[in-house]
This record gives C-alpha cells, sequence and structure tokens, in this order.
C-alpha cells in the first residue's frame, strides 16, 4: 500500500525559526549614516528653496515741477553773460595798458603791474564763482528735465539720472553722451514720436539742440584760452597776447551762452505745459 502524501504545510515545531518580517521596522545604530528605517530618505542639513520671484520693476518716474529750477539756471546764465562782456571790456582796457610800455620789458617792471594784476584777480575770481553757480544749475535742471521726460514716455530717453550728471565729466563721452540725453528729452517733451517707427522715418526737428550743441562745443574750446593768467607770463609781450587771444575767446564764448540760455527757457516752457496736459 502506497503512502499518503499531506498537502498541508507541516506544524512549526517550537525549535523552528519563525519567517522573517518584512514590514520595516528600526534598526537600531544604522551604520555609515544610513536612515534608521529602511525605505526612508537619509535627513539633508539643506533646506529646499524657496519658491522664485520674479524681481519687482522700479517704481515709475514721477514729473515734477521744472520752472522755478529752470529759470534759475537761465537767469544765472544771463548774469554770466553779462559778466563775460564785462571781462571783455576789462581785456580791452587792460591791453591798452600794457601797450603802453616796450614790448620786450619783464612784465613785473610795468608801473601798474601790481594794481593791473588785483583787479584781474577780482573780475576772474567773480566769474569763478559766477560759473561754478551756473553749472550746479544746469545739472540741476538738466537732470529734472531728463526725469520729467522719462515719466512722460518710459524707456525713451537714454541713460539713467545718474548718468545725465555723470557724463558731463567723463572724459570722450561728454562730447556727444549729453547730446544723444537732449536729444531724447526734447523730443518726448515734444510728443514727437520716435525716429524709426515701423520701418517709417520721422525726421526729428532737433534745431534748437543742435544750435545749442554746437556753440558749446566751440565754446568749451575757445573757454580753455581763458584758464592761463596773464601776470603769469614772463614778458609785456607775452602778456599782451595772451589777453589779445582772451578777448576773441571771450566773443566766442558769448553764443554758446546766448543759446543755452534760450534753451532752457524753451525746454522748460514745454514741460511745464506738458505738466499742465497742454499739448
Amino acid at each position: 500500500m502506497s503512502p499518503t502524501v499531506s498537502l498541508r504545510p507541516p506544524e512549526p515545531t517550537p525549535n523552528q525559526v519563525p519567517a522573517p518580517n518584512l514590514v520595516p521596522t528600526a534598526r537600531q545604530g544604522a551604520p555609515y549614516g544610513h536612515s534608521a528605517v529602511w525605505g526612508q530618505a537619509p535627513p539633508s542639513p539643506y533646506q529646499p528653496l524657496p519658491p522664485y520671484r520674479m524681481p519687482e520693476a522700479p517704481p515709475p518716474e514721477e514729473a515734477r515741477p521744472i520752472r522755478l529750477l529752470g529759470t534759475l539756471t537761465w537767469v544765472m546764465l544771463l548774469v554770466l553773460l553779462a559778466w563775460s562782456a564785462v571781462s571783455i571790456l576789462f581785456r580791452f582796457f587792460l591791453d591798452g595798458e600794457l601797450s603802453r610800455e616796450p614790448d620786450d620789458w619783464p612784465l613785473a617792471t610795468h608801473p601798474d603791474y601790481a594794481s593791473l594784476k588785483d583787479s584781474s584777480q577780482l573780475v576772474d575770481g567773480f566769474g569763478g564763482v559766477l560759473f561754478v553757480c551756473t553749472v550746479v544749475l544746469w545739472l540741476s535742471w538738466f537732470r529734472r528735465a531728463r526725469r520729467n521726460a522719462a515719466a512722460f514716455e518710459p524707456g525713451r530717453v537714454r541713460y539713467s539720472p545718474a548718468m545725465a550728471l555723470a557724463v558731463w565729466f567723463i572724459p570722450i563721452c561728454n562730447f556727444f553722451m549729453p547730446k544723444q540725453i537732449a536729444n531724447d528729452v526734447w523730443a518726448v517733451t515734444r510728443a514727437e514720436p520716435p525716429e524709426w517707427l515701423h520701418g517709417v522715418r520721422y525726421p526729428p526737428r532737433r534745431g534748437l539742440v543742435n544750435g545749442w550743441w554746437s556753440t558749446w562745443l566751440v565754446g568749451f574750446y575757445f573757454g580753455l584760452f581763458l584758464l592761463p593768467s596773464w601776470h603769469g607770463e614772463a614778458t609785456i609781450d607775452r602778456a599782451e597776447g595772451l589777453v589779445s587771444v582772451q578777448i576773441i575767446s571771450g566773443f566766442v564764448t558769448l553764443p554758446a551762452i546766448i543759446v543755452a540760455a534760450v534753451f532752457v527757457a524753451r525746454l522748460t516752457t514745454l514741460q511745464e505745459k506738458r505738466l499742465r496736459g497742454g499739448s
């Protein structure tokens, strides 16, 4: 008789080792820095980054009144113009006094050298104070005009308000960058379209701006001859030559001051109309 085969699993005996438990349990003393629980990622010292946010756009420019600043600027330009005329007349007088003595004499031997030197220093010193005041007012007005134009039409004015001041003192750049800013400010203030729009060119009308810049460049160059002092020359002849050059330079700078005053007055009036909502 064949033995009977039972399909029922045998009962575990007391000495039999039970089957392993597959449920994750904590492990004591997990080596090598691994997690103490199977199935979990090891702890990280790094924190998750916050969600990315686009940087906030700077607040838009705000147009501010420019009448007072513009008036002070062109009035100071007119005062500088009056001083320039007086300076030219004084140099005519100075040239006549120097020519009374032989040209080859040492300058210090001129009988009126001390009094002429004192008078010249007084005139030049007063002119230097006027020039510094004019420069400060001009830069303040120019910066305000640039900020107003950016408020009228954001994005059309080149360079920042800070650069509108810095470009005047950067070599080489001060021969073209202020003109670029002035072109943009003039066009925006007059509500002119961009020079190129949808492939069509709109010729800019910059007669006054071009006239101001041209006379300024010429006046700046000839104004450099006004810096040396005649009383530092060795002979009367050399002093007379320098004074003659300064007379010519003074005449050349007069148109630059006049056109600059007209430009300031005109642009100030246009911006005030734009601020009031006029055309």
